[in-house]
């Protein structure tokens, strides 16, 4: 699936943060150095499941 955005690539690349969908738009959220970071990562397990729902802006990792 492609999307035309009207803005770069990358400020809408996301992740989960506290079961919430945060857009990564001007911040910097995969530098462990910074705030964003490690609040930023998920470490999952296998057979888990990420599950997104883009209307309330919400997700979780089961």
């Amino acid at each position: 699936m492609g999307v035309k955005a009207e803005t770069d690539w990358w400020r809408l690349d996301f992740t989960l943060k506290e079961e919430k969908i945060f857009y990564r738009g001007d911040n910097n959220v995969y530098n462990a150095g910074l705030i964003w970071g490690r609040k930023c990562s998920i470490n999952g397990t296998i057979g888990q499941k990420i599950s997104l729902n883009s209307t309330e802006g919400a997700g979780e990792a089961k």
